[in-house]
C-alpha cells in the first residue's frame, strides 16, 4: 500500500510548496490535512496554537516552525541543547554592563529578511530600540 503525503504550506510559501506537491506527486494546501494522510510535509507553516496529527509521519512540525520562528525562544533552545551561540536577554538593564558591553544587537523575537534590528552603542539607543520594538538583545559579533 503506498503512503499518501500531504504538503502543508503557508500562503507565503505557497510558490515552492505547489512545486513541491507536484515532484512529490502529493496532495496539500494552507489548511492542516483532513483527510487522512500518512505522512505530513509542513512547509512554512505557520499556527498559533499546538498542532495535534495522530498516526502520522510530520516533517518539520508546524510546533517546531513556531519555535524557530520566535528567535528569543530558538536561541534559549539552541544554548540549552549545548550550541555555541552569542550571549542574549530580554533583561534591557544589562545592555552596556560588562556582560554585554557596547554594541549590541536589539531585535523583535519574530523577525526574518533583515528586518527588526537595532545596532545600539549607547544606552539612549537601546531605550530608543525598546520604544520602537525591540523585544531582546545579543552580543554583537564583528
Amino acid at each position: 500500500m503506498a503512503q499518501s503525503t500531504y504538503i502543508w504550506y503557508s500562503p507565503a510559501t505557497d510558490v515552492t510548496g505547489k512545486k513541491l506537491m507536484e515532484a512529490l506527486d502529493a496532495s496539500g494546501g494552507t489548511t492542516k490535512p483532513t483527510a487522512n494522510k500518512d505522512v505530513v510535509i509542513c512547509w512554512g507553516t505557520k499556527t498559533e496554537a499546538d498542532v495535534v496529527m495522530a498516526n502520522k509521519k510530520i516533517f518539520n512540525h508546524p510546533n517546531d516552525i513556531r519555535n524557530n520562528r520566535n528567535k528569543l525562544k530558538a536561541l534559549d533552545l539552541l544554548k540549552n541543547g549545548a550550541v555555541n551561540v552569542a550571549n542574549f536577554s530580554d533583561n534591557f538593564k544589562l545592555a552596556g554592563t560588562k556582560d554585554f558591553p557596547f554594541p549590541i544587537i536589539a531585535r523583535t523575537k519574530f523577525h526574518q529578511g533583515g528586518a527588526g534590528f537595532w545596532l545600539c552603542l549607547t544606552a539612549a539607543q537601546v531605550a530608543q530600540a525598546v520604544k520602537d520594538g525591540a523585544q531582546y538583545f545579543q552580543t554583537f559579533i564583528d
